[in-house]
């Protein structure tokens, strides 16, 4: 037998084991959707719901209410499709800014009202039940202005919240840190601060039932607080000098990653920041052009970042996929965008099925939001027979079905018009044919590869389309 014979045989029954012990040739549901509103929408947050599908609360204005704004809330199904839309609000203005799943089925929304409360603004609490029907709204504040910006679910049914306030100190702002029962009520009140104005932006519940949260001040970039259980303060560290932070999670090893931007000479970089568990910094990243809004640890101990860059192509920014592994060194990236709409991506999340699910503003001649739901490698090729859609990204799917015999289909993705080389090689490096090699209008596309004259073993496919580049593996068994 032939020493690459052996070769492939070895690799084929290696990837039939793979398959079938981790299910990783099964496909995974992916989308993308711009659900389009009559008036200014916005959308800050985004969560997989219990039953698979997703929850998107933001904000909206247009004729119907007065041109002011009313926190809009967005359930659609696991294929993205609409299956519900709330608003809520009085005779002003009022914001969605973070939301939660409840263990009744129902849901808990925070943000800022200037509809009703104390003063000029005040944090807005709003629970609905499974179909989005208020149950009841709370406001928290007083004579000046405060808003909500991140929740939580506590371990008792209650909810703690952190935004910011001018209540408390007469010439700037202070964090405000809000403890809730089940039902909404204030069980305690802290604020944080310094001789200059700082907002809080994200919270988390601590492994030991405590809070950490991240800050903004002018004075010192970014200001990370680890608190008890009561809110009393265990450390505070300024990190990272002029730069923002809008999102922190504690990770796996009791540490804590931060996402925002930094400043460079020309531009703006996205930031990640990793500290150990007393909150000192272990390193610090910036990638390319554009800011980081919302980041998670994933299940294989990696970060996802969400955000927004600018394409040079269209002069509009696109929604930013960040994925990097547990030193912040680049997995890959994806954008997300096109020439009708400005997109960001302001919250990620990673699904029960590994992908990834990101929401954010849509903004062009027509104003929506903007949700897709990604594979575990943030593609998305759901709808490539529909050929009014146009994609926001490049993507080479794996091929299907795999392993086969004798042929297969290769699917992938243009989200422009594009000089596009698709190659299949042995594991070698030796090219066995070209299935496509020339400019392909955008769209999504599939191509046939029969591998009927080839042994059984494992070949690479690899497609190139401008600054893209994906390689896959095939398997043939026959």
């Amino acid at each position: 037998m032939r020493p690459t014979s052996v070769l492939r045989r070895s690799c084929a029954t290696l990837l039939i084991a793979l398959c079938a012990g981790l299910g990783l040739c099964l496909a995974q549901t992916t989308f993308q959707r711009i659900y389009k509103t009559a008036g200014e929408a916005w959308a800050d947050a985004v969560q997989q719901t219990l039953d698979g599908g997703y929850i998107i609360v933001g904000y909206n204005n247009s004729s119907s209410t007065g041109y002011h704004a009313d926190v809009y809330m967005v359930k659609v199904d696991p294929s993205g499709d609409i299956q519900w839309t709330k608003t809520y609000g009085g005779s002003d203005s009022d914001y969605g800014r973070s939301v939660r799943q409840t263990s009744d089925g129902g849901y808990v929304i925070v943000g800022e009202t200037y509809s009703f409360g104390a003063g000029r603004g005040d944090v807005y609490l709003i629970k609905t039940d499974s179909a989005g029907n208020p149950l009841w709204t709370r406001t928290y504040g007083s004579a000046q202005a405060e808003e909500g910006t991140s929740m939580e679910l506590t371990p008792d049914g209650g909810y703690i919240i952190v935004g910011s306030t001018f209540s408390f100190v007469s010439n700037h702002a202070d964090v405000y840190l809000i403890r809730t029962n089940p039902l909404g009520d204030s069980l305690w009140t802290r604020t944080y601060g310094g001789p200059s104005s700082t907002w809080g932006t994200s919270i988390q519940i601590t492994s030991d039932g405590g809070y950490v949260f991240v800050a903004n001040t002018i004075s010192s970039g970014i200001y990370l607080v680890r608190t008890d259980s009561a809110g009393d303060t265990l450390w505070t560290r300024e990190l990272g000098g002029p730069t923002t932070a809008m999102s922190v999670q504690q990770t796996s090893n009791g540490g804590y990653i931060i996402t925002g931007s930094t400043p460079t000479p020309s531009e703006v970089d996205v930031y990640l920041l990793k500290t150990d568990p007393s909150g000192d910094t272990v390193w610090t990243k910036t990638y390319g052009s554009g800011s980081g809004s919302s980041v998670q640890q994933t299940s294989d101990g990696g970060y996802i970042v969400a955000g927004s860059t600018f394409s040079t192509l269209f002069h509009l920014s696109n929604a930013y996929l960040l994925k990097t592994n547990s030193s912040g060194d680049t997995l890959w990236t994806r954008t997300f965008g096109g020439s009708q709409y400005n997109l960001q991506g302001r919250s990620v999340q990673q699904t029960s099925d590994g992908g990834y699910i990101i929401a954010g503003p849509a903004q062009g001649s027509e104003w929506g939001i903007f949700l897709v739901k990604t594979q575990a490698e943030g593609l998305v090729l759901s709808v490539q027979n529909d050929p009014s859609v146009v994609p926001m990204a490049f993507g080479l799917e794996q091929n299907y079905p795999n392993p086969f015999n004798p042929s297969t289909t290769i699917r992938y993705a243009l989200p422009h018009r594009s000089h596009v080389t698709l190659t299949v090689f042995s594991i070698l490096g030796q090219q066995i044919t070209t299935l496509v090699n020339g400019d392909i209008d955008a769209g999504y596309h599939t191509v046939q590869f029969d591998g009927s004259e080839l042994a059984s073993g494992v070949d690479l496919y690899r497609m190139q389309a401008g600054n893209f580049v994906q390689t896959r593996k095939l398997l043939l068994v026959r």
